[in-house]
């Protein structure tokens, strides 16, 4: 199962994105890049990102980012 997660996240590169984590912190943004190329993605690359808190205030913007894919809870498109 772990392999079609990882393929339905590649599938979003271009697309704006929401990953969930645990406590409630969400990173909008658009999936810029899964790194490695194939097999399990360890790193998903953000553009134009947005780090929001539980109750929605914005904690950080940035240009590009790294978000760890291992960690996250869920994810959503929002194309």
């Amino acid at each position: 199962m772990r392999v079609k997660y990882e393929d339905r996240l590649r599938k979003l590169v271009g697309r704006p994105v929401r990953f969930f984590f645990a406590g409630g912190t969400q990173v909008t943004g658009h999936l810029a890049e899964c790194r490695p190329g194939e097999g399990v993605v360890e790193l998903a690359l953000l553009r134009d990102a947005e780090v929001l808190s539980m109750d929605g205030a914005v904690l950080l913007r940035s240009s590009e980012l790294p978000v760890p894919a291992g960690r996250l809870e869920r994810y959503e498109d929002l194309h």
